[in-house]
């Protein structure tokens, strides 16, 4: 399931690209049909609204940017942990 996910979008994004859209992956407030895999049509769950998606587009983006910052912080403070401080934090956290 963890490369399916991705490996779907890219496969949408691309053929998005081939037909010419010019913003492939638009979210479902612009008016878009969503389509689950290119199978199987998802019902419209919020109205086609030009400020609405706006706003979902910059709540998007900023969630991204968090969650990234989130996955780079902690990243760091583990190796942080290893390096520096030679402790056993980051061993702790591998599969026996």
């Amino acid at each position: 399931m963890t490369l399916v996910v991705p490996t779907s979008a890219m496969v949408q994004l691309k053929s998005s690209c081939a037909v010419g859209a010019r913003f492939p992956l638009k979210p479902p407030s612009t008016g878009v049909q969503v389509v689950y895999l290119g199978l199987v049509p998802l019902p419209d769950l919020v109205p086609k609204d030009r400020e609405l998606a706006r706003a979902l587009l910059i709540l998007h983006l900023t969630l991204n940017f968090a969650l990234f910052s989130l996955v780079c912080v902690h990243t760091a403070a583990a190796l942080k942990h290893h390096f520096i401080d030679r402790d056993t934090v980051l061993t702790r956290m591998l599969p026996p």
